[in-house]
């Protein structure tokens, strides 16, 4: 603004108020716009018929008959017990490979659930397989 009697010209003093508003309501949106989960990954390969047989000879089948019942050599196992042989298997071989197979109906946060378990000990060396026909 100019002042007309001086000739010069009055500070215009901007107001902080409206600006830390916006400030604070991005911060909210972000906030809340912004997920702080951790993606996890699992790396899996897929397995045909004909593989199974080879993949077995490597490594270990893990039929998954329904919820909570998993079979090994048609033998049904615990988890722990299952994980044990796995690790009995690791001793002797570094390179063991754990095959996966569901059967229809299970949940697929199951089978996620078992990889993630089974991956802490063998890594990357887990394949599915589907069920047999």
């Amino acid at each position: 603004m100019i002042n007309f009697e001086t000739g010069k010209r009055k500070k215009v003093l901007i107001s902080l108020t409206p600006l830390i508003d916006v400030v604070f309501i991005l911060l909210v949106f972000f906030m809340l716009a912004t997920s702080f989960t951790k993606w996890n990954s699992i790396n899996l390969s897929s397995s045909e018929a004909t593989d199974i047989v080879e993949m077995e000879k490597k490594g270990t089948l893990v039929q998954i008959v329904r919820t909570g019942v998993y079979k090994v050599n048609n033998t049904i196992m615990s988890i722990p017990q299952i994980e044990q042989l796995i690790e009995t298997k690791l001793a002797q071989n570094s390179n063991h490979n754990i095959l996966l197979q569901p059967s229809k109906g299970i949940p697929l946060q199951e089978l996620v659930n078992l990889m993630k378990r089974f991956s802490k000990q063998v890594g990357s060396n887990i394949s599915l397989a589907a069920e047999e026909s």
